[in-house]
């Protein structure tokens, strides 16, 4: 089974060899993501990302039946592992602290982004 952050870096890779298709926006975003991992300015919290992932991934999907568990798809996790893993070794706060999320409609990113408010409004704290 793949860690969360070789789900995240697969995606990337994808991106950027066209086995998935995007727009140039994406293209550099997998790219950013990649160099960032790279940074000696930078670390990858694990940890957070992970339990992150978990949160996300105990709750049911909304409107659907019968109750189904979500599972989060390649896209979401990179983008949790892009908001909340990345963090400077200097402060140990987070890279990135803002995030546009612009998906067709249905394919997950009103789920995601409820289950990213409850998360942050039980246990936020920057």
């Amino acid at each position: 089974m793949l860690s969360n952050l070789e789900i995240a870096i697969q995606y990337c890779e994808d991106i950027l060899s066209n086995k998935t298709p995007s727009n140039l926006h994406i293209k550099l975003s997998c790219l950013r993501f990649l160099l960032d991992l790279k940074d000696d300015s930078y670390f990858y919290d694990a940890d957070e990302v992970d339990t992150l992932v978990n949160f996300c991934q105990s709750f049911y999907l909304t409107e659907v039946q019968p109750l189904t568990l979500t599972i989060l798809q390649p896209w979401q996790v990179w983008i949790i592992a892009n908001i909340y893993g990345l963090k400077s070794k200097e402060t140990l706060k987070r890279k990135y602290k803002l995030a546009n999320i612009s998906v067709a409609r249905g394919n997950g990113k009103t789920q995601l982004c409820a289950l990213l408010c409850f998360y942050e409004l039980l246990f936020g704290y920057d």
